[in-house]
């Protein structure tokens, strides 16, 4: 289901399209309103009446949302039924580049390792070492599924608007750079964990630390989710584009299968320490293969043509209102350049004459 409505929205946009990034994080940002939603109701009704009645709910949930995909299906890309001997075939280079989207997965799986000890060990944690007392009422467990992709869903206006100001001053970090602060950000908010059971002193761990908690991995799944998303859309050739779209929950279902071994440590170590061997994992891991995908990003390992922007600016204007165009979209670019106007490669080494 994901993979599939995944490459849906990628085939919305040209490869060359900025709005790409901001399309992928509108679909996440439309996705944890669904999550925000859901545990209110099922979890509810699940801790409350019954586990059956919350499963119950959800199968409804799954209808609905099939009757709204069915509703919509005319302003989705055409689907196209290729026969096998008329399909695009790999061309030379492409090798590398799937190579350097499955190192990036690879990266994206070890966020996803910490990401799914929300669904995993967090919630133990929460139900026997934090006090979730609040005007004399205890919060439900469930609930904070809800404060998790409440926390996405306030927070990613703001890191959209610091994207697009960042852009408007051409300061907007790329695809890779996002993934390694994202990775950052993560590992700060389970050290924060960390902290919280420090300072508790064997007592409960206040409210606040899950709290904030949440707000921080929600900064952290913006600049890695999305991000990774639309980059494997961008970059995966198109004779396997939409597989490779699908592979990256690969990366999510791997991360999930070593959470789950990690789990294991949780009866063994303090809760302190094993929200600070998360952190490490982010830190020590993490930063290292960033590098090594950066390195092969800027040895040209890791574009395609598309991929190249070039800049066509008035010499009156500022910078920051100048159009842009894909590598692709050169010669229509040059077409629309007139003496006042003046072609600038942004990357690459294609120089016009």
């Amino acid at each position: 289901l994901k993979g599939n409505l995944a490459a849906q929205v990628g085939g919305l946009y040209k490869k060359s399209d900025q709005r790409r990034d901001s399309g992928y994080s509108i679909y996440v940002f439309s996705i944890n309103v669904g999550a925000f939603i859901a545990p209110l109701i099922c979890g509810t009704l699940g801790e409350v009446y019954g586990w059956h009645y919350g499963f119950g709910a959800a199968g409804i949930g799954m209808l609905i949302g099939l009757a709204v995909y069915l509703s919509g299906r005319n302003y989705l890309p055409l689907d196209t039924v290729v026969e096998s001997k008329d399909r695009p075939k790999l061309e030379k280079g492409d090798g590398v580049v799937i190579l350097a989207i499955l190192v990036m997965l690879g990266l994206t799986s070890l966020y996803w390792t910490a990401q799914s000890q929300v669904w995993n060990a967090y919630p133990l944690w929460l139900r026997s070492d934090v006090d979730r007392t609040v005007f004399g009422m205890e919060v439900p467990v469930t609930w904070f599924q809800s404060l998790d992709s409440l926390a996405v869903l306030l927070l990613a206006p703001l890191v959209l608007w610091y994207w697009r100001h960042q852009s408007r001053r051409n300061a907007e970090p790329g695809d890779l750079i996002k993934l390694a602060v994202g990775c950052a950000v993560f590992a700060i908010a389970f050290a924060l964990l960390g902290l919280g059971g420090v300072l508790s002193a064997g007592g409960s761990v206040a409210l606040i630390w899950p709290i904030i908690f949440h707000f921080v991995c929600a900064v952290g799944f913006l600049y890695v989710g999305p991000i990774a998303l639309a980059l494997t859309s961008r970059a995966a050739p198109d004779s396997v584009n939409s597989m490779m779209v699908g592979s990256y929950y690969l990366a999510i279902f791997v991360g999930g299968l070593f959470s789950g071994w990690l789990a294991r440590f949780y009866e063994v170590m303090s809760a302190s320490e094993f929200w600070l061997m998360h952190a490490r994992l982010l830190k020590t891991v993490s930063f290292p293969a960033v590098l090594a995908v950066v390195a092969c990003a800027t040895t040209g390992q890791f574009k395609d043509d598309e991929t190249t922007v070039v800049q066509i600016c008035s010499q009156r204007d500022p910078v920051d209102s100048c159009d842009y165009f894909g590598l692709v979209g050169l010669q229509e670019a040059i077409d629309q350049s007139t003496s006042d106007r003046r072609i600038l490669i942004k990357t690459g080494t294609y120089t016009p004459t």
